[in-house]
């Protein structure tokens, strides 16, 4: 136990752990040119990756050169600093700065593990006078089936969420049951695709992949940018009924049973917010060349008839009840001066959004009182050395 503290709490673990975040850091953001974000995060940063392998090539053979995964080197730097920089560190006014230091750095990782695990990203998109109360996730996927009236508006909503639609096989051998309490019936998911087009089905092909009407959906090469991809699977019905459902659908697929209509569509997930937000104003201002220079919204928030006005611009968010909005982009991607344009909000709720300004102000109060304990330190030693002379 002796041997396994002192190497936990060593130096030499800290500098090297330390160093592995910088290199798996360099990795990370040079695949990100090639593989984007998403994929990146999800392969360097992510709880379930252990090991990683970068993507080093030579003539066009990956080199196996494989790296712990950042997150568990975060939680090992994480008890290195707690139990070397806290436990074990002599206590004392000398150190006093030194400990706050490592208070910081430790509120920092704690940050992102509670933001690894306990934060939602989503965004809003608003054209002038428009007015929402929920958020659209950039990457997760729900199955929703809506009960229609006689207008043909839901009247209840049955959602299948991520979690489940993440488990649908990409062949048909285990599909996944979907069954809900208050549906009459269920259904058998399977064939999933990250990314897909509907296509006719040719004499070839016919057999080879699920068909409905002549129709089929095919893989195609998925984007970098994981939020431009079109995601699709198979639907069986208990009633018999086969359904391809597709993320880019205009319309939900409508079927009746026993005289009612069910709604179901493959959507992005969606979550709701305890406010509304309805943007009143957005401003955008280019470049000769066309490109945007700036662009800021005017939104006005809204809860309980208690209304509040707002600006959001670059690097100036709106931050109430947990939800973070940043003014993200604008659309339509190929508008131009004088088209009606809309505004695009990434909103993020997380619980440690604001941990990482504490932990910069925590680590830098330390070092001011550690920097200022030794500066005043060596004054006083050289007085002394001055009237002893």
């Amino acid at each position: 136990m002796k041997t396994l503290f002192n190497f936990l709490t060593s130096l030499r673990l800290a500098s090297v752990l330390l160093l592995l975040l910088m290199v798996l850091t360099f990795f990370g953001t040079i695949e990100q040119v090639d593989h984007g974000l998403y994929a990146t995060i999800n392969k360097y940063f992510t709880w379930k990756n252990y090991i990683v392998l970068p993507d080093i090539r030579i003539n066009g053979k990956l080199l196996p050169i494989p790296l712990p995964g950042a997150y568990w080197v975060c939680v090992l730097l994480f008890i290195n600093m707690f139990m070397g920089g806290i436990v074990r560190i002599r206590k004392g006014w000398k150190k006093a700065g030194i400990i706050v230091s490592h208070f910081g750095i430790l509120l920092m990782l704690l940050g992102g593990f509670v933001t690894h695990h306990f934060s939602e990203r989503g965004y809003m998109s608003l054209y002038e006078g428009e007015t929402s109360n929920f958020v659209q996730s950039y990457h997760d996927h729900s199955i929703e089936i809506s009960l229609l009236n006689d207008q043909g508006t839901a009247e209840e909503v049955y959602v299948f969420p991520h979690e489940i639609t993440s488990k649908i096989s990409k062949d048909g051998k285990t599909p996944v049951k979907l069954v809900h309490e208050k549906l009459p019936f269920s259904f058998e998911a399977s064939h999933y695709l990250k990314n897909c087009r509907p296509r006719m089905v040719g004499p070839i092909m016919a057999g080879q992949t699920p068909s409905v009407d002549g129709y089929a959906l095919f893989a195609v090469a998925t984007d970098k940018a994981d939020e431009a991809n079109l995601n699709g699977c198979y639907l069986k019905s208990s009633t018999g009924e086969e359904i391809l459902l597709f993320s880019g659908a205009f319309t939900p697929h409508v079927i009746d049973h026993e005289g009612k209509k069910y709604a179901i569509a493959l959507r992005k997930s969606i979550w709701p917010m305890p406010f509304s937000v309805q943007l009143d104003d957005f401003n955008a201002e280019f470049f000769p060349t066309g490109k945007p220079k700036k662009f800021e919204s005017y939104v006005t928030r809204i809860e309980n008839e208690i209304t509040n006005k707002v600006k959001i611009y670059m690097n100036h968010p709106m931050r109430y009840e947990g939800f973070t909005f940043f003014q993200a982009s604008w659309g339509p991607p190929d508008g131009a001066p004088g088209d009606k344009l809309y505004s695009v909000f990434e909103v993020k709720q997380d619980p440690a959004d604001q941990w990482p300004l504490y932990a910069i102000l925590v680590t830098t109060a330390g070092l001011l009182v550690h920097f200022g304990y030794m500066l005043i330190a060596f004054i006083l030693r050289q007085t002394k050395k001055k009237e002893a002379k």
